[in-house]
């Protein structure tokens, strides 16, 4: 899909909370591309559920990866992972068994939602570049019908998990090998450059913690 976008283009990829074990039980624990390619659940609820945590951490770390890349960063592209938060209304809990929408439901009284009309127009937002992320973040959370820009999970923070996952995609889809070595050469030059710009920024940073 690179060579296809425009300069200065901006990639949303929908990611969600669910991907941080310490807001969801959940969330994933670990990262391991190949099982997560061919799983060896034979199905269910559960194991549904937790592969959908998975995934979410996949698409923040891709996020991570495509922007940290040679070629996002030679042609000016953003790259968003955008969490719309648990929003009302919308269809994914249709297939859900009883007992889940339930414990949805109560769930949906004890956190903060959002309506599909905060979750659309701040998508829209990010895409349109009307909201422009700060200078370091990427990862957006929708939190009350505000985007915020808290830091994701520790394992979502692994630039290990972040190589890991890119290299072992691109072997899985059969990218060429000097592809994966000039990515992994721009991961370890970007990461340099935004660890120097987090230990600048200061232990009360708006930015620092979801608020």
């Amino acid at each position: 899909m690179a060579p296809g976008l425009a300069k200065n283009a901006t990639i949303v990829i929908t990611t969600s909370d669910v991907h941080d074990r310490k807001q969801v039980p959940i969330g994933p624990k670990e990262l391991n591309p190949e099982a997560l390619a061919h799983p060896k659940d034979k199905g269910g609820f559960m194991p549904g559920m937790r592969a959908y945590a998975s995934s979410k951490l996949c698409n923040l770390l891709t996020a991570r990866a495509f922007e940290a890349s040679l070629n996002a960063q030679s042609n000016g592209v953003r790259v968003i992972a955008y969490n719309p938060g648990l929003t009302r209304g919308t269809s994914l809990f249709r297939e859900w068994p009883w007992w889940a929408k339930l414990m949805m439901a109560v769930a949906s009284r004890l956190r903060s939602t959002n309506t599909i009309e905060q979750a659309g127009n701040a998508i829209a937002d990010l895409g349109l570049g009307t909201i422009v992320p700060p200078y370091g973040r990427i990862y957006a959370s929708l939190v009350k019908g505000k985007l915020t820009w808290p830091d994701p999970s520790e394992l979502a923070q692994s630039d290990t998990a972040m190589r890991g996952l890119w290299v072992e995609s691109a072997q899985m889809v059969g990218l060429p090998e000097q592809v994966q070595g000039r990515v992994t050469e721009a991961f370890s030059q970007k990461m340099t450059a935004l660890r120097h710009t987090r230990d600048t920024v200061t232990a009360g940073s708006p930015y620092s913690t979801q608020r």
